[in-house]
């Protein structure tokens, strides 16, 4: 399933895509940072830097609007500032 839409993240404006056939979720880096959405750093066990931000996610739906939230990592996206993988699908059963 792949569905474009406009929402919010965080409170902004955004191109959101949800694709389940994605794990997990991403949030643009150049649309964190040009909009200063909170970020968290953590480094795993083999010293790698995991960069993530925290909803929320506002999405349209027939009958109103949907907010989730859940941990989002910061990463390359093209066209979108946010992509909704199957890990939101799973959370907020859109």
């Amino acid at each position: 399933m792949r569905i474009a839409l406009r929402g919010t993240c965080g409170g902004v404006a955004a191109a959101i895509v949800i694709d389940s056939t994605l794990q997990t979720s991403t949030v643009s880096t150049s649309f964190a940072l040009s909009h200063g959405l909170p970020r968290t750093v953590q480094h795993d066990e083999n010293a790698r830097i995991k960069i993530t931000t925290q909803g929320p996610i506002d999405t349209p739906t027939p009958s109103g609007w949907l907010t989730c939230s859940l941990p989002m990592r910061i990463g390359f996206v093209r066209m979108y500032d946010v992509v909704l993988g199957q890990d939101w699908v799973d959370l907020c059963h859109p």
